[in-house]
């Protein structure tokens, strides 16, 4: 047979060999990738973005950002990069620059999802209610002056109602702000009858097996809903929700 022949042959076989390697080298990088990402998720649902939380303030968009840096972009590189008839030292080098790269990029995310994470859930006197995030506490003067640690939580995250008295500020617990809890209840029920008839409907059943109810007309970063609690101010259901 002519020699061309067993050229393309020899080249058939070392491209098949170099793709597998690429594919194999990529599949290793994913199963790595998804044990640090499994491990972020966990840590978002348990501490950062508890609960309703997660929905409302950009859990979601903050995973994707994650899943995007460390599931996909990676690995994406390693196929592109990785070549293991390289020489040893430079396939090493190769796989560090990767491994610093995306870490830099994780890192950035990370730190992303921990500023936006809810730090303070707010009642006001105008009868809403808006979850802040960490960066949002943290850049307020005031805010950042309050003891979140003296005030009672709401599925993890503290919570207070902002009195205004003339131009002073004051952040109480919730069990200092039953007027204001009260008429947000009262108002948030009003808008649900005229605007969301379902959502009515629902906190009826939810009343029947709970007896006295809370309802807060509630606004996250990303979405809003009613959030449904009960005489002792504990969660019991978050109803409504839609994106802002």
């Amino acid at each position: 047979m002519p020699k061309n022949f067993y050229n393309v042959e020899v080249n058939n076989m070392l491209s098949k060999s170099l793709i597998r390697a690429k594919f194999f080298a990529m599949f290793i990088h994913i199963c790595l990738s998804l044990l640090i990402f499994a491990a972020i998720v966990a840590w978002m649902l348990l501490k950062l973005y508890p609960s309703f939380y997660f929905s409302m303030s950009g859990g979601w968009q903050g995973l994707m950002l994650m899943a995007g840096v460390d599931v996909v972009i990676g690995p994406l590189i390693t196929l592109l990069v990785f070549n293991p008839h390289k020489k040893r030292r430079e396939v090493i080098s190769d796989l560090l620059i990767i491994a610093v790269v995306q870490f830099a990029a994780l890192g950035y995310g990370i730190h992303t999802v921990y500023q936006e994470r809810p730090k303070l859930v707010v009642i006001y006197n105008t009868s809403s209610a808006a979850v802040l995030n960490a960066r949002e506490v943290t850049e307020d003067e005031q805010l950042a002056k309050v003891d979140l640690n003296q005030l009672s939580r709401l599925e993890g995250i503290p919570i207070a109602g902002l009195h205004v008295r003339g131009t002073t500020k004051s952040y109480d617990a919730i069990q200092q702000s039953l007027d204001m809890v009260e008429q947000a209840d009262k108002l948030s029920r009003q808008t649900a009858a005229n605007n969301t008839p379902q959502v009515q409907a629902e906190l009826v059943n939810l009343e029947k097996q709970h007896g006295k109810l809370y309802v807060l007309s509630m606004m996250g970063k990303y979405t809003g809903a009613y959030i449904v609690l009960d005489k002792d101010f504990n969660f019991v259901a978050k109803l409504g929700e839609e994106y802002i």
